[in-house]
């Protein structure tokens, strides 16, 4: 099992409940590290003057520059082992898709703290409670400060850039991020980003308990970063499609 390196590592994903068994999964094996090498905040208590840090025992998955997936699509999740970079399921049964939504950067204005999640499920994918579709809404900021909450079917996990790395580390990143858009930029488009448009059988719906997103609220007014992606939606859009699966 590897470790964590901080000047490579552009996210960090934990597992929250039942997601926790799906990371162990052999396709996961490259991915998988020991969360007690994260520091973890805890509150405040009244004779603290700054918050200490706890260190759990969990295992999460640290997505790096140069793992084996197509950069310019981004890291796909999903329950298809040969469709997915990351699979969080053995089949589709408790709502997840073959190919469930993808994590990105909008390469239009790519930036290192800017990553996407786009669902590419017809069961939607639920990020910080906004519900995505494939049509109208498919697609969210993550936090740059702080976790974001997905949700796929009945998984949950816990996406985190991380900020906290020391200087040195995020100059190092800094300088690798620079050569890796330099590459993207200059590699040639593989043959599975010229996929046609075309209708494809949705997977089955979720039979499982249903939430009703008619009230969850459209933006969070504090966050100008996330606005911004949402108010130019299309800009944002990347020019090649995912079957829906």
């Amino acid at each position: 099992m590897q470790s964590i390196d901080y000047t490579k590592t552009f996210c960090i994903v934990e597992a929250l409940g039942k997601a926790e068994d799906a990371f162990k999964l052999n396709h996961n094996s490259k991915y998988l590290v020991e969360s007690s090498e994260l520091p973890r905040k805890r509150l405040r208590t009244a004779r603290q003057t700054t918050p200490s840090f706890q260190y759990g025992r969990k295992y999460v998955l640290a997505l790096t520059l140069d793992a084996d997936f197509d950069h310019r699509r981004g890291v796909i999740w999903g329950s298809h082992e040969e469709k997915s970079d990351i699979q969080i399921d053995i089949d589709n049964k408790r709502g997840i898709s073959a190919v469930h939504f993808r994590l990105c950067w909008n390469w239009r204005a790519p930036l290192p703290n800017c990553l996407l999640i786009f669902n590419c499920s017809s069961n939607g994918t639920v990020v910080d409670n906004h519900f995505l579709d494939c049509e109208e809404n498919p697609s969210r900021m993550l936090a740059v400060s702080g976790p974001t909450i997905v949700e796929a079917g009945h998984i949950q996990l816990k996406f985190e850039i991380p900020s906290w790395r020391p200087a040195e580390q995020q100059t190092a990143f800094l300088n690798r991020w620079q050569k890796f858009v330099k590459q993207i930029h200059e590699s040639p488009p593989t043959l599975d980003r010229f996929t046609l448009k075309g209708r494809f059988q949705p997977t089955p719906p979720f039979s499982g308990s249903k939430r009703n997103f008619s009230q969850i609220a459209t933006k969070d007014p504090n966050h100008d970063l996330r606005s911004v992606v949402e108010d130019t939606e299309e800009e944002t859009e990347p020019e090649y499609e995912l079957p829906v699966s």
